[in-house]
């Protein structure tokens, strides 16, 4: 069937598997043994327990400032990634195929980091990045490009200003954050909605 055939492993998998697994080794002991205990504790068991609290675009960045002081259930916490990880899992089933690799990987990568528990702009990179190699399969008009990137510039902007009445002004516009935040997510969301009904893979030459 066709889900099996996703996860029979063929030569080119194999070779990405082991690939990936031997560079991330390697590299991992070699800055093991050149800093110890620190390296593996702060570039990769930091990232399971991470609790930013600080102001971000996040959806949940009210909640963790608010819980700040208390700890938070395995419950609640799978109850967060769960959305995330049902997500990722259709988009792998629904265009899991090589010929819609790229546009899976630009799905993927928006999922990833509108659902994430911490965003900043840096974040974004993981997705524009890839961007430009699916515009040739997405049937979008010059003005549709124009609006989409305006919504997404939009939300993002309206959520700025009250981060920056909160960072630079003192003010108590924690609130105004975490609605700017859930508007820039529903931008995100509405994107990438219209990505998806855009996208005709072009018919490769045999």
């Amino acid at each position: 069937s066709r889900v099996v055939t996703y996860f029979m492993p063929n030569c080119n998998r194999l070779k990405l598997v082991v690939g990936c697994l031997l560079t991330l080794t390697c590299l991992t002991y070699v800055f093991y043994k050149l800093y110890g205990y620190q390296y593996v504790d702060e570039s990769v068991l930091f990232h399971l327990r991470r609790h930013d609290i600080r102001h971000n675009f996040s959806v949940y960045f009210y909640h963790q400032y608010l819980s700040a002081t208390t700890s938070v259930s395995a419950y609640l916490r799978l109850l967060t990634v769960t959305p995330q990880l049902a997500l990722l899992l259709a988009l792998s089933l629904l265009y899991g195929s090589p010929r819609d690799l790229l546009f899976c990987t630009l799905c993927q990568a928006v999922v990833l980091v509108a659902y994430n528990s911490v965003l900043t702009c840096q974040y974004f990179v993981w997705f524009l990045s890839l961007l430009p190699l699916c515009l040739p399969d997405l049937k979008l008009s010059r003005q549709q490009c124009v609006t989409l990137g305006c919504l997404w510039l939009v939300a993002q902007l309206a959520w700025l200003l009250p981060a920056y009445w909160l960072e630079f002004r003192g003010r108590n516009t924690f609130v105004y954050v975490w609605l700017q935040g859930i508007a820039f997510f529903c931008a995100n969301m509405a994107v990438l909605a219209r990505l998806i009904r855009a996208y005709r893979p072009r018919v490769k030459q045999q």
